[in-house]
């Protein structure tokens, strides 16, 4: 290939400088490396290149790495960087086994160039050593932190760019004793990951199967309808294992009769669906995904996991924001589980992490600008009474020392989103939107945790309905498991909110982890893989950021 970082002219001369140049043994021992080694000066030459604007501006992250070491190669040319090189060469080339793409770091190129560079040919080294530099350090970050970051999917900031990091990297693959070990390190470590990557494996395989029967969207099927719809379910339902094939092959009911109803159920609760035995949109949708799309959908998921701190807490909160629930974490065991209302789709709950720092008993709720000029304001528009019945009071202006101001008093018909000026709060008590208690974790979105008296939203299979926050089924329980160690049992907790005193806080002494997350597919610690609908369509959006076309 030649050196494609130099201009052809510059590499041509270096090239004809380095068959040149006298053999080692006729130079004397202080005669510097670049002249012991004609690899030196063409790695030198190409990375001053790089730096000036004529080479390739993609090495200039490599630059720090390599002048530190006075350009000398580091992964080919002698048996110890020769083996170095090979090896992450193989990582490179399992790069499938952790959702990715080999063709992303060059593999087919690099082992074009190894012979030559194994053999000491200085522009096969100096190539092979570079490219392979490069894709190292692509492979590392992707494989540990993600090969895009969460603003793919939904609204955010980028991840900020470390410029010290490929040369961390870099350092760190030299000077590990054992490599090897080194690299199996880059990856997510834990078993949820690991589950991962062997369910990609296992349904990898089922990529060369004949394509599952695809049952017709036409209308929703229900016990006691019947037409080729049922045999094409009945079909569908005996690939994925769900119902025993029939004893004559090809003869299959076309009733939907209540038989059918525990195969589908347990078709609908393997893909995270409401059990109810009818076929309709989402269900269908689920039965007519193809395995390519189950694949992506399983490296997709892989991908999420990148995003999340390596070391989630010895105790932690985990909020599943696509399946509707949270857990606390203590140890490796799940010590709570609750179900949770989260964001609806067009207020979807922003994935993070950060620690809830306190408990706010008996809360007020300031509402957010977003819901009063959004909601609120037409309401006020059209009866400025509605705010009392609504048990919420006006204050003179957005900031907490403002004077409260009746609203009938106001024109209501002349104020638009852009002079609004006003804050509304809703006092502690019966009917809080926010309950008897909220949690807190600061963060830009103003996104928390907290109670709510509309407690039938929980019987719902999809549960997202709220404007961002989080409502939790049980949060006294959820709060009993926080604060219990610091003198804060749940009867204390119930006799502090009893009292009436609103905007009690309760610190805890030490923060807990939150993590809210949106994965829509994990494999359980039974080995059951499992598949969820994407309510906010993240999945859609992260697919296509990673290029992956499923079916």
């Amino acid at each position: 290939m030649g050196l494609l970082w130099l201009p052809a002219s510059v590499a041509a001369h270096l090239i004809e400088l380095a068959i040149a140049a006298p053999p080692a043994g006729s130079v004397a021992a202080i005669t510097p490396p670049d002249a012991v080694d004609p690899a030196v000066r063409l790695l030198r030459a190409t990375l001053s290149a790089a730096e000036s604007g004529a080479g390739d501006p993609s090495l200039r992250p490599l630059l720090p790495f390599y002048r530190a070491r006075g350009d000398v190669p580091a992964f080919i040319g002698d048996p110890d960087g020769t083996a170095r090189g090979s090896t992450i060469l193989a990582t490179l080339q399992r790069a499938d086994l952790e959702g990715l793409e080999p063709a992303a770091y060059e593999v087919d190129l690099l082992s074009a160039l190894l012979p030559a560079a194994e053999a000491g040919e200085p522009a096969a080294r100096v190539e092979f050593e570079l490219r392979l530099a490069r894709a190292l350090v692509r492979y590392a970050l992707d494989v540990s932190s993600g090969r895009v970051g969460p603003e793919h999917e939904q609204d955010g900031d980028p991840r900020p760019d470390d410029t010290a990091l490929p040369a961390r990297l870099l350092a760190q693959a030299v000077q590990a004793d054992d490599l090897p070990r080194w690299l199996a390190s880059l990856p997510p470590q834990g078993p949820p990951y690991a589950r991962l990557r062997s369910a990609l494996e296992e349904w990898r395989a089922k990529l060369d199967r004949p394509a599952w029967t695809r049952v017709p969207d036409s209308r929703r099927l229900t016990v006691g309808l019947a037409g080729p719809e049922v045999v094409a379910l009945r079909l569908r339902l005996v690939e994925e294992g769900l119902q025993p094939p029939p004893a004559v092959p090809g003869q299959l009911s076309a009733l939907f009769d209540r038989d059918l109803l525990g195969p589908v159920r347990a078709f609908q609760a393997r893909y995270g669906l409401d059990p109810d035995g009818v076929v309709g949109e989402r269900t269908l949708r689920a039965l007519n995904a193809s395995v390519a799309d189950r694949v992506d959908q399983i490296r997709v998921n892989m991908e999420r996991r990148r995003w999340l701190p390596r070391e989630l807490g010895r105790r932690y909160v985990f909020v599943n924001l696509a399946d509707f629930t949270l857990k606390v974490v203590a140890d490796e065991r799940t010590v709570h589980t609750s179900r949770v209302v989260v964001g609806a789709p067009f207020s979807a709950t922003p994935a993070m992490s950060h620690r809830i720092s306190h408990l706010v008993l008996n809360p007020y709720w300031s509402v957010p600008r977003s819901i009063m000029v959004r909601e609120m304001l037409p309401q006020l528009q059209r009866d400025p009474g509605w705010l009392a019945r609504e048990r919420l009071r006006l204050f003179a202006d957005a900031t907490l020392g403002g004077v409260e101001v009746d609203p009938h008093g106001i024109d209501w018909s002349g104020v638009t989103a852009r002079n609004w000026r006003w804050r509304i709060r809703q006092d502690a008590g019966p009917g809080n939107a926010l309950g008897i208690i909220k949690f807190l974790f600061p963060n830009k979105d103003d996104v928390y945790l907290h109670d709510t008296p509309s407690k039938h939203l929980f019987q719902r299979s999809v549960r997202a309905f709220s404007h961002g926050c989080i409502r939790v089924e049980d949060p006294l329980a959820l709060a009993d498991v926080l604060a219990r160690d610091q003198d804060w049992p749940r009867p204390r907790l119930e006799a502090a909110i009893a009292n009436g005193r609103p905007e009690q806080f309760v610190r805890l002494a030490d923060p807990v982890p939150i993590h809210l997350a949106y994965p829509t597919a994990w494999v359980g610690k039974d080995g059951r893989l499992v598949l969820l609908d994407d309510v906010y369509g993240r999945d859609r959006r992260l697919r296509a950021a990673l290029g992956l076309t499923g079916s």
